[in-house]
């Protein structure tokens, strides 16, 4: 078993066959075991043993090449709130604090909010319909409203009326009969509004929200709150 055993390994180390050397030299390689590699790489492989002995050298990848994923182009950058003051884009210019330069848009607002309510065909009787009422009241659009200021906890602010031109979160700034820009605080004021013979009332706290926000904003009922 012994013997065997040598025997066996030591034709695991016999030279090469010389039909297959005899081969191996037509295609340039004379010295089997010690240029084989050599000359292969210089053959087969577009780089040199140097190259390869220098630094790390990629093969080709085989399978699915990488699909090109596009890059997204950066967000479109919107002005701060600061920059806003600073550019004073919601700032109304004097030469355009005069009343009658917006009936029309007063005129523009009525018939919105016709639509919006309508009141001439819902049947105010039923008391879904006064929730319903109230919800596209909570969520209308107030640029051009005839508003009244009934209640504050600043006398001052109490009765002054005019068309709404701009609303913010905290405040309605409004186009007085005498040509006067007044901005209202929302927080501690009652507003009322006319529509076909039925008057509304706002309560200011509860309405502090930006009209653009109205929209998509869900509200829950709450008790009002005597000033």
């Amino acid at each position: 078993m012994a013997e065997d055993t040598s025997e066996n390994v030591g034709r695991l180390y016999r030279d090469v066959p010389k039909t297959i050397s005899a081969s191996l030299k037509e295609i340039g390689i004379k010295d089997v075991a010690s240029n084989f590699v050599t000359v292969f790489l210089d053959n087969y492989v577009p780089a040199t043993v140097q190259d390869i002995d220098q630094k790390w050298f990629v093969m080709e990848q085989a399978g699915k090449s990488k699909v090109e994923i596009p890059q997204r182009k950066g967000k479109r950058k919107t002005l701060s709130s600061k920059e806003k003051k600073q550019l004073r884009i919601y700032e109304i210019d004097p030469s355009c604090h005069k009343y009658d330069l917006y009936t029309g848009l007063n005129t523009l607002w009525v018939s919105y909010i016709r639509k919006v309510t309508n009141l001439r065909n819902i049947k105010l009787k039923s008391p879904s319909s006064y929730d319903h009422l109230h919800q596209q009241l909570l969520k209308a659009d107030y640029h051009g409203c005839i508003m009244s200021v009934s209640q504050s906890k600043c006398p001052s602010y109490v009765g002054t009326t005019g068309i709404v031109l701009q609303e913010t979160r905290n405040t309605f700034k409004i186009i007085t009969k005498d040509d006067r820009l007044k901005v209202i605080p929302k927080a501690n004021s009652v507003f009322m509004f006319e529509l076909d013979g039925f008057v509304f009332t706002i309560n200011g706290n509860q309405f502090r929200v930006k009209s653009s926000e109205r929209v998509v904003k869900k509200f829950k009922m709450k008790d009002s709150v005597e000033l």
